[in-house]
């Protein structure tokens, strides 16, 4: 019986557009993650740019 009624969700497209919404999904996530972890990396050199910077200029006016 219940092997019945997934064979007809498979065929009448839902599974279909089921899984398209959740690969629209997924690949949203992955890049939202990835922009992220991009943006993190970026403000943490940035930091550690300043953070040097002023370590440097430090030393110079001791």
């Amino acid at each position: 019986m219940w092997f019945e009624l997934l064979l007809g969700w498979i065929t009448s497209g839902n599974f279909y557009i089921s899984y398209n919404v959740l690969l629209n999904f997924l690949k949203f996530v992955s890049l939202s993650l990835f922009t992220l972890e991009l943006y993190v990396r970026v403000l943490a050199h940035w930091v550690a740019h300043c953070g040097l910077y002023d370590v440097a200029i430090s030393l110079v006016i001791v």
